[in-house]
């Protein structure tokens, strides 16, 4: 088939009201493709033909006028086709090009692992100065590609304390360590992006994208994380990495550890959970996940934002953003963000980031 721009009359509800307008589409030739198939958009993205009243991007791109993005695919009856991005398939491409890590050796500590070094080459500390100009970290998060890392909305809801740059690549972060010589990448936040539902007194929806000012240089210290689609086949025992608190009931700065710490948790059941912090006047969501410690493990300050994750045939995937608990080693669960919940406000929000 030809390329061609076409015109076409198209009729749609936008915004609970009945419009007609002439849409002038893109010219990318995707032939005559049925609703449910592939298609291609700018940029070698894919994406899947649909009608336009199931595409919320399409949808958008007609409310802002930009119609001459939008890719037709054909028409079913008369209503039209058209390229619908796919931010699944996005998310789930950029597992597909990393490769897989090797078993890591695990070394005690209190109450928790101490990870090998490049152990878990995901793992992001975000800092900013303090009034010393000194750095300081206080919460975790996870590399997902190689300019975004996936953390939790409270880590960046406060703007004087919020984090100003990101740290990649060691497994201390003090750079003299002489048990960790891999280089660090300390690369500054162009801009971060909050859940727009983001509850700051429940937690609910704590979840949010960093933005980093350049990519950085992966490595085998330095390697994005996949995130989990499935909510089904979730493994009873996961993992949680951070720098967070080694003393159970201390929150002090001098109390977090500089070097990255694993643990393992345990899956708990949500209904349970729920009763339990419904005590505390807690209201759970579908979104939030409980899990409880193993042996005193569990997610502390400075964890905050890391990832809940577990190993599959050699891939770390990433099920869960650490959100906060009771306290430090409490019999209480702690509560993570489930990303397989969010994969595509994560997915369209990294197209944005990238202008597409």
């Amino acid at each position: 088939m030809l390329k061609a721009i076409l015109i076409i009359l198209l009729a749609t509800r936008i915004a609970n009201c009945q419009e007609t307008m002439f849409l002038r589409v893109s010219d990318i030739d995707n032939s005559v493709l049925a609703d449910g198939e592939q298609c291609s958009l700018s940029g070698g993205r894919q994406g899947i033909c649909k009608e336009i009243t199931q595409c919320d991007s399409v949808k958008k791109l007609l409310v802002t006028k930009r119609t001459s993005e939008i890719v037709r695919c054909s028409f079913h009856g008369i209503k039209p086709l058209v390229c619908c991005p796919q931010s699944q398939k996005f998310i789930k491409a950029l597992c597909e090009n990393l490769k897989p890590i090797p078993l890591g050796l695990d070394f005690k500590i209190t109450n928790g692992l101490k990870a090998d070094v490049g152990e878990f080459p995901y793992q992001a500390a975000l800092g900013r100065k303090n009034l010393e100009n000194f750095l300081e970290f206080n919460c975790g998060g996870s590399l997902i590609a190689d300019d975004i890392v996936l953390t939790a909305a409270h880590c960046l809801n406060k703007i004087k304390e919020a984090a100003t740059m990101v740290r990649l690549g060691r497994t201390s972060l003090n750079l003299t360590d002489e048990f960790d010589d891999s280089t660090a990448e300390d690369i500054d936040i162009e801009t971060f992006k909050l859940h727009p539902k983001y509850n700051s007194r429940s937690r609910q929806n704590d979840i949010a994208l960093i933005k980093l000012k350049r990519p950085a240089k992966l490595s085998d210290n330095i390697k994005p994380i996949c995130l989990s689609t499935d909510d089904k086949n979730i493994p009873t025992n996961l993992t949680i990495t951070g720098y967070g608190s080694t003393q159970p009931g201390t929150s002090t700065k001098s109390s977090l550890s500089d070097w990255l710490l694993k643990g393992t948790v345990q899956s708990y059941p949500n209904d349970e959970c729920t009763k339990m912090y419904k005590s505390l006047g807690k209201d759970l969501i579908n979104s939030q996940y409980c899990a409880n410690s193993v042996s005193g493990v569990d997610a502390c300050q400075g964890d905050s934002g890391g990832a809940l994750n577990y190993k599959k045939d050699g891939y770390y995937f990433q099920y869960g953003v650490i959100s906060y608990g009771a306290g430090c080693g409490s019999p209480f669960p702690a509560i993570y963000t489930k990303v397989n919940q969010y994969l595509d406000w994560i997915g369209d929000e990294m197209l944005k980031f990238d202008g597409q």
